[in-house]
């Protein structure tokens, strides 16, 4: 027989055809690549996920002479605490709750009231009995903030027609100074806007790009002694601190590669509270004088907002990674009193 009528038989019983062999072949890599996708997604379940894989853990001190109480717990599935400032009345402030659409009361026992309906409500800045608040227009991770102010009487109204204060990230944050002018971070391009109380708004500040990686300009703090601001770049684990006037001028307080900061406060004696996401896990430190970065506790789930009041941090837990994770995140979500040493 010759060799062309021998390629034209077909294969003989047992061996596989051409286009079998390409079938086990696409069979084969969808089976890898179905083990390589799953082992990820049991990675991004262990890592967004553990706060439901059992008890929740209680925060606890680290250093020593801090005390830690409940403040306040939020038993509902996706209220997700956000924001929180001062009220202007002794003792009470305000808390965004960003799943629960609403900005609501505090006062000095724990009891919550309504004040404002808004639909995704995140960071919060006080000043002059107006309640500011960066408003997101649903809940979720790809959501887009717009900034508003909230009069006494609850009424809710646009800041600025700038595109600065329109379709602001998620983590975006928002402060005031002792004249009333707002800042706010955009936590994409780096930057912090100021706000006057006309709307105008004008770039303030941007963070600089440090070893390739783009900054990601997120919390904000007033530091009244020094009237300056406290900007925390989550991206490159650093914190700035801005001597305001006509324009920024920037020092570099603190770097550590690895760190997270997501929440900023000023003590009474010009330290900086700073609340870190490490995983699952959330941290309070305290920034002494010295540059000295010290922990004061841990335990906290993915802190959003830090209020300091006369000796004691306030410390907003929000649950946040079920909206980055997209699983759910079981309640209590709380506030909780951290009572600083000297």
């Amino acid at each position: 027989m010759s060799s062309s009528s021998k390629a034209n038989q077909t294969p003989e019983s047992g061996e596989p055809s051409t286009r079998k062999r390409l079938l086990y072949f696409v069979a084969f890599g969808g089976a890898v690549i179905a083990i390589v996708v799953g082992a990820a997604a049991l990675m991004l379940g262990d890592l967004f996920g553990r706060w439901n894989s059992g008890t929740l853990r209680e925060p606890k001190g680290l250093a020593q002479g801090v005390q830690i109480a409940p403040f306040l717990s939020l038993n509902d599935t996706r209220l997700f605490p956000y924001g929180i400032a001062p009220s202007g009345e002794a003792g009470e402030f305000y808390l965004s709750l960003f799943g629960g659409s609403a900005v609501r009361k505090v006062s000095t026992d724990g009891t919550m009231r309504f004040f404002a309906q808004l639909q995704a409500p995140g960071a919060l800045a006080f000043n002059g009995g107006v309640l500011y608040v960066i408003d997101y227009s649903e809940v979720g991770a790809l959501t887009s903030g717009s900034l508003k102010r909230i009069a006494a009487d609850g009424t809710l109204s646009n800041v600025s027609e700038s595109p600065a204060a329109r379709g602001l990230p998620l983590f975006a944050g928002l402060v005031a100074d002792r004249l009333g002018h707002l800042y706010l971070t955009h936590p994409e391009n780096g930057s912090v806007w100021r706000i006057t109380e006309d709307g105008t708004a004008t770039l303030f500040w941007g963070a600089p790009q440090v070893a390739n990686t783009r900054p990601s300009t997120t919390a904000l703090a007033y530091d009244r002694l020094n009237n300056a601001l406290i900007v925390a770049d989550s991206a490159n684990g650093t914190l700035y601190r801005l001597t305001i006037g006509e324009t920024a001028e920037s020092e570099m307080i603190y770097r550590q590669q690895g760190f997270d900061p997501r929440a900023l406060a000023v003590d009474a004696f010009g330290r900086v509270l700073v609340a870190a996401w490490q995983g699952d896990n959330g941290f309070l430190y305290r920034l002494e004088t010295d540059g000295k970065l010290v922990a004061l506790a841990e335990g906290f789930r993915q802190p959003t907002g830090i209020l300091y009041r006369e000796g004691i941090a306030y410390v907003v837990s929000s649950g946040t990674f079920g909206l980055i994770g997209g699983v759910e995140v079981a309640p209590p979500f709380r506030v909780d009193a951290v009572t600083l040493p000297e």
